[in-house]
Parts: structure tokens; C-alpha cells; sequence
């Protein structure tokens, strides 16, 4: 009997769960010389000056990053900026993939035909490819950005690409759950339902591992439970920090297996109608798993049992969650007609939906985003 070598569970990041971000930039950064790298917003409430305080060094703080980070943004902006050999990554996931793209341009030299054509064409980063440390404290929790050694960037025509390296999963990740309680009502919903489409592709992944079953059925029992009552309890610290693990052991999860199907199906609906990603791959969910359990009901099972209903149960209960939270308000917000006959032969991204239990094509596809929407709206 021979044995399938299976991609390991692996994370080499430290987190630190109960440490102030303030103390955990002093203890992280001091002897650096570091980058801040974060969000206008963050910026208007001087989370500079905060970490700035905590230095003995000084602090370069870059111009701050939009949402779906831009490859050639992220060229221009590495052209202006001095040296330094530590990022600290202030943000959702967009910042924190940002902080990733930059190191890695950064140790290629600041050669950029070099870095564009690695990324476009997913070719690997050489063998002395060796970018500066990054601390990354999330703001939002869904991406699992911060354990993970992807990194998400966006073409001029909202093309996607992903860069990859061990190298690059971040040092350190603080989860300091004072910074999620300014986040608002949409971005809490679409980075909990991230964090849940991440822990439920894991489990109908052709990559999965015990491991990954286990960190992602915590998290699709953690977010079950808690995303609905954070949404009435913004301020709870309590509720922000278990949805911060649940995102974290759904990033986990996601590290190990990568994504799937639901995936593929969201990459048009954030090009053609600027969904946000946390809605746009997790709409179909209850779909996806209608199509998977006929390839595998035992796989789908496991998200089942995580969400306390029966396999069969397990679509229609989904679908009323997320409407429960008011999914459907925010579906509306951004696709017209409640059609996706504007999205034709796009819906299937290899990389991502090859790693699905169930084969799938453009038409299944279609027909699993067309029922969704049915299902939803």
C-alpha cells in the first residue's frame, strides 16, 4: 500500500492573542528599522503616532493602502520609499497582502519587470529570495492574511493574482481585538462570511488534512454562533477576539489546502459589480455544498455537523443565515437584475476550482451562482 504524500499543516508565525498591539510593536520592532504600512483610515486616527511612541528607532510610514491592493500601485509605491528591514502591516487583509508584495519586491531588488513577471506568471522567487519580516496586525478578521504565506494582488482590470513563498508568511501576528470594534456593520458581515467560505473550502478540498479538518470545523462552529451576535454587539471585545480565532484557525486551514470552487465562482462578481470578497465567496456556499455532497457526502458532512443541522439540511440553513445577518441587502447593493447572464465563461478559475472534490465546469458553475441568487433573493 503506498502512501500519498499530503501538503503539510504548517504556520511559522508566532501570534500573540493577549498582547496589547502597542507593547507587541515595542517588543516586535524595536532594533528594526521598520515600515508602517496601513489604511487612510487608520492613519486619520493616528495609529502612526501610536506606534511611533513605542519606538526608539524611527518609523518610515508609507502612503496608505486601498482596498484590493494593485500591483502597479504597489511598483510605484516601493520606488519611493527608503530603506527598511521590518514591516509592520497595520489592516485587513488588502494591508497585510500589501506589506506582502512589498517585501517581496523589495528583496528582489526593487526590480520590477522581475516582480511583474513572477507575479503574472506564477513563476517561483529564486532560491536566495529572502524578503524582511513582517508584523501584522489585523483590523478585520476574515483573510487569515496574517498566517498565511499568500498574498493577494489585482491587475488594472481587476485581473487576480497571487504571490506565494514561505518566506512570506508574516514573523509575528498580534490579535489585539480593541482594533476590530470600529469596524463597521458590512465589513464585520462580508470578513466573518471570508473567514467561513475559507474554513468550508478547506473541507471540500482535494488538499485537506486532519489538521485542517480540525481548525476549520472550530471555525465554522465559532462563526456560526458568533458572527450573528457580534453584529448586535459591535463593542463586545470578547465576541471581536472569538471571531479573530475562528478567522485565524480558518486561515489555518485555508493555508494548507488553499481555496476551491466558491472561490472560482466570486472572482468575477468583485471584477463586474465590485462585490466585496467576503460576499462574493460566500453566497454560493450553500450551493457549492448541494453540488459537493453528490461527489462526496461524507466530506460535506463534516460541515454539517459544525453547523448542527443534517447533510441534507445543510444548503437551505446556510442560505437562511446568511439572510438572517442581511446578506441579501448588500447582494442587492451590487448585482443587477439579480442576473449573472453578463458573466459568461469566467466563472471557472483552475487554480482554484481544480482543487475542488467535484469537478466542475462553466455551465455547473453557472448554475450553481444562478441557484444561489434563486435561493437568496
Amino acid at each position: 500500500m503506498s502512501l500519498e504524500m499530503m501538503n503539510p499543516f504548517f504556520c511559522q508565525t508566532q501570534v500573540f492573542t493577549r498582547l496589547p498591539f502597542a507593547k507587541g510593536v515595542s517588543k516586535l520592532a524595536n532594533g528594526h528599522c521598520p515600515l508602517l504600512l496601513t489604511t487612510a483610515g487608520w492613519l486619520e486616527r493616528n495609529i502612526d503616532k501610536t506606534v511611533r511612541s513605542q519606538l526608539i528607532t524611527d518609523l518610515v510610514v508609507a502612503d496608505p493602502i486601498n482596498s484590493h491592493p494593485k500591483l502597479l500601485d504597489i511598483i510605484a509605491m516601493e520606488k519611493s520609499l527608503p530603506i527598511f528591514d521590518q514591516i509592520i502591516a497595520v489592516g485587513g487583509g488588502s494591508t497585510i497582502d500589501a506589506a506582502k508584495a512589498l517585501a517581496a519586491l523589495r528583496a528582489l531588488d526593487s526590480n520590477a519587470s522581475l516582480f511583474k513577471n513572477t507575479v503574472i506568471d506564477a513563476t517561483p522567487f529564486g532560491d536566495d529570495f529572502a524578503p524582511s519580516p513582517i508584523v501584522a496586525i489585523p483590523t478585520t478578521s476574515g483573510t487569515g492574511s496574517e498566517v498565511t504565506r499568500w498574498g493577494t494582488l489585482w491587475g488594472p482590470y481587476m485581473e487576480k493574482y497571487s504571490i506565494m513563498h514561505p518566506t512570506l508568511y508574516p514573523t509575528s501576528a498580534i490579535l489585539d481585538p480593541t482594533l476590530c470594534v470600529s469596524m463597521p456593520e458590512d465589513v464585520t458581515l462580508y470578513s466573518g462570511l471570508d473567514a467561513i467560505s475559507h474554513a468550508m473550502e478547506a473541507i471540500w478540498n482535494r488538499n485537506h488534512t486532519p489538521a485542517s479538518d480540525m481548525a476549520s470545523t472550530a471555525s465554522i462552529r465559532a462563526l456560526k454562533r458568533t458572527l450573528p451576535l457580534v453584529l448586535n454587539n459591535p463593542d463586545s471585545l470578547e465576541l471581536r477576539q472569538q471571531i479573530q480565532i475562528a478567522a485565524l484557525y480558518a486561515g489555518y486551514a485555508m493555508g494548507t489546502t488553499q481555496t476551491a470552487l466558491a472561490h472560482s465562482i466570486s472572482y468575477p462578481f468583485t471584477a463586474k459589480f465590485g462585490l466585496p470578497h467576503g460576499f462574493a465567496c460566500s453566497f454560493s456556499l450553500g450551493e457549492v455544498a448541494r453540488y459537493n455532497t453528490e461527489a462526496d457526502s461524507a466530506r460535506v458532512g463534516l460541515i454539517a455537523d459544525a453547523f448542527d443541522c443534517s447533510l441534507d439540511e445543510l444548503p437551505d440553513k446556510f442560505h437562511n443565515w446568511i439572510k438572517e445577518m442581511g446578506v441579501v441587502h448588500y447582494l442587492k447593493n451590487y448585482i443587477p437584475n439579480r442576473t449573472i447572464d453578463c458573466i459568461d465563461e469566467e466563472l471557472i478559475n483552475p487554480a482554484r476550482a481544480n482543487n475542488n472534490i467535484h469537478n466542475a465546469d462553466e455551465k455547473s458553475a453557472k448554475k450553481i451562482a444562478q441557484a444561489s441568487l434563486k435561493a437568496l433573493f
